[in-house]
Formats: C-alpha cells, sequence, structure tokens
C-alpha cells in the first residue's frame, strides 16, 4: 500500500492546525515539601506541562500520587529509582505520563544503561502504559518541533 502525495500534504495540514505550544516546567526533588509548595503555587497553574525528577523512591511514590503533575521524568546521570506495579498503576490512574528521554542514552554508556533499565522498568510494571519518548528538556525548554511531534 502506497500513501499518495495528497494524503501526506492533508496530514501535514491537520498537524499545523491542531499544534499549539505549550509552556513547560520542571522541578527536580526529593522531599514533599517541594512538591507540596509545586502543587500549592499559583505560578505552576501558569504551566501547560508540569514536570518532576523525583530523587528518591519516597519523592517517586509522591509524584505518583499527586494529580497535580502531567510527567514523571528521571536523570539518567544518577541511579535509576526503583519503583513497583503499585506506584506505576497510581500514576497512570492519575493521567500522568512517564517520559524517557533518549538524549542522554546517545551521549553516554552509562546514561544509555540507565535508560534502558528505566524504559524496561516501565515496561515491566505497566505494559508500557502512559509512556512519552522525548529528546528531554534543553535548557528546561522542549523545541517546538518536539511538542509538534507530541501534539499531532
Amino acid at each position: 500500500m502506497t500513501i499518495g502525495v495528497d494524503e501526506i500534504l492533508n496530514i501535514q495540514r491537520k498537524c499545523k492546525e491542531s499544534s499549539r505550544y505549550c509552556s513547560a516546567f520542571t522541578l527536580h526533588f526529593s522531599d514533599a515539601n517541594q512538591l507540596q509548595k509545586l502543587t500549592k503555587s499559583e505560578n505552576t497553574k501558569k504551566y501547560d506541562i508540569v514536570s518532576v525528577v523525583p530523587k528518591s523512591f519516597t519523592a517517586f511514590q509522591l509524584a505518583c500520587a499527586c494529580k497535580d503533575i502531567d510527567l514523571i521524568s528521571f536523570d539518567a546521570s544518577e541511579h535509576p529509582i526503583f519503583m513497583n506495579r503499585k506506584t506505576y498503576n497510581l500514576a497512570v490512574a492519575n493521567s500522568i505520563y512517564f517520559e524517557v528521554p533518549y538524549a542522554p542514552a546517545i551521549a553516554d554508556s552509562g546514561k544509555r544503561r540507565t535508560t534502558i533499565q528505566v524504559a524496561h522498568a516501565y515496561h515491566t510494571y505497566g505494559k508500557s502504559k502512559n509512556i512519552i519518548l522525548s529528546s528531554g528538556p534543553l535548557l528546561g525548554l522542549f523545541s517546538s518541533s518536539e511538542v509538534h511531534m507530541h501534539s499531532c
């Protein structure tokens, strides 16, 4: 089966019409007070995407239970946080997505190992539900083409 040029142009037109720019905020945190400040702040409500990077298992559990965040990511330069099926499914029930940034995996073999471990854990515990594969934030910002790709 081949796709005609007209069909490709139609798909591109639909993506351009439906895409919009999103503002994102990422918080690296390790204790409950930081997450509580994030959820109570009026400033974070101005962002379209609120993302967190938990630094401990307790922080990961709190993030999975929080209904005010959109994304949970991880720092590939650190040891991965081991999760369990219960916390993963709690996050999915709260409509939280898990981000797997691939850019660190390209840069370094140790980060590649961490990225693969985390991605494998996401698949093992939740059958890859609510997973977003991205290049990761660059200086805290997502590129416009990446936001465009997520919106199509």
